[in-house]
């Protein structure tokens, strides 16, 4: 998709269920590779979003479904409900979290200032749900075509 000058790398499919970027196998370790992620279009000093642009190589750990190989130029496919449950868990969750601890704490104490107390609780109990959780929702990226092989594999 062109955006002005501007290319963005990253194609949805029309029901937004995954995610597909470009990419380059730099390792193989049996049925998993090391990946990184290509950046496309052009971003230069004029760009006004250039501070969005990565900075750093993304390097991801990606099932190798189609047996691509060092140097291999692939796609990487990711489900974008991983996306939506981070989403969930970093605004949804501790948004309901405080409006339920403020109202709790309110309600039950008839005072105000408890149901600030129980909000800043709320959102500590937020913050341990994230730590507890955040191993869990790791994304999973699946090579899915191979779009260029390299010249020495």
């Amino acid at each position: 998709m062109r955006i002005g000058n501007y290319e963005n790398s990253v194609v949805y499919n029309e029901f937004m269920s995954e995610i597909i970027e470009k990419g380059m196998v730099l390792s193989q370790g049996g049925s998993r590779v090391e990946v990184k992620i290509l950046p496309e279009g052009e971003c230069d000093s004029t760009c006004p979003l250039k501070s969005a642009c990565r900075k750093k190589d993304l390097v991801v750990d990606a099932e190798n479904v189609v047996n691509a190989n060092q140097g291999d130029e692939v796609k990487v496919k990711i489900e974008t409900s991983y996306y939506y449950n981070a989403l969930f868990l970093i605004f949804i969750l501790p948004l309901i979290l405080m409006i339920g601890g403020y109202f709790l704490g309110s309600n039950i104490f008839q005072s105000e200032n408890v149901g600030y107390i129980f909000t800043v609780l709320s959102l500590l109990i937020w913050l341990l749900v994230l730590r507890f959780t955040s191993k869990f929702y790791k994304p999973y990226y699946r090579i899915i075509e191979i779009l260029r092989r390299s010249q020495n594999g």
